[in-house]
């Protein structure tokens, strides 16, 4: 079932106002979307499992993700428009989120949501959902991080994520259905498949982190502009 977001993400999910990866001490990673996306770009995961194990490929959904100046929390924000028909949208930070993270642990990821319009002929919200991976993510060295669904349009919500290993937890462990409701409903590790990494280890090698932006289920109806 395809998810859709019919709103926008404000990264302080739009993602808007400002989204910050921020350590316990030093500097914080920020993006305001005061002047552009800042290098978030929208991507789409296929996810299937076959005999080799969970196979998962990344697809370019840029064109679903367009930057607004105003009307953020505060300022700018990232708008989802929903021009990709499948797979559904996820929400790529930019390099600058990336690389060894260690510093990071036991600080926080923050971001704003809010579902401005659910759209035409929603019939389901997908939960708000995190993941951050080292390597491809078909490997399941991947943390995963999830908030109960939305049941309609939202204000500007807020979320704060601790960098440990009480928000995040190993995605061979989660039902990946309760991520992204188009990947297969099983639990990987229930099949025998398993990461090879460690919370630390992961953290210490981040090569993505990606963020729900298209949560609700419109039935396969588009919507151009909000």
């Amino acid at each position: 079932m395809r998810r859709r977001l019919i709103g926008s993400l404000a990264f302080s999910l739009a993602l808007g106002g400002l989204l910050s990866l921020a350590p316990l001490q030093a500097a914080a990673i920020t993006t305001t979307f005061d002047t552009d996306l800042e290098g978030w770009t929208a991507v789409g995961l296929d996810a299937s499992v076959g005999l080799g194990g969970l196979i998962v490929t990344v697809t370019d959904n840029s064109a679903d993700m367009v930057h607004s100046a105003t009307g953020g929390n505060p300022g700018g924000y990232a708008q989802f428009i929903d021009v990709i028909v499948s797979p559904a949208s996820i929400a790529s930070a930019p390099a600058a989120f990336l690389g060894d993270l260690t510093s990071f642990v036991g600080g926080t990821f923050s971001f704003d949501h809010t579902i401005v319009n659910e759209g035409i002929f929603a019939s389901g919200f997908a939960p708000y959902a995190v993941i951050i991976s080292s390597g491809n993510l078909g490997t399941l060295n991947s943390l995963v991080w999830t908030a109960p669904a939305p049941s309609g349009a939202t204000p500007w919500t807020h979320f704060d994520i601790t960098l440990d290993q009480t928000d995040l937890t190993l995605i061979e462990d989660v039902n990946l259905s309760s991520v992204d409701p188009t990947f297969p409903n099983v639990t990987p590790s229930s099949l025998g498949f398993t990461g090879t990494m460690t919370f630390d280890q992961i953290m210490a090698d981040v090569t993505s982190i990606l963020v729900a932006f298209e949560i609700v289920d419109n039935q396969g109806m588009q919507q151009d502009e909000l």
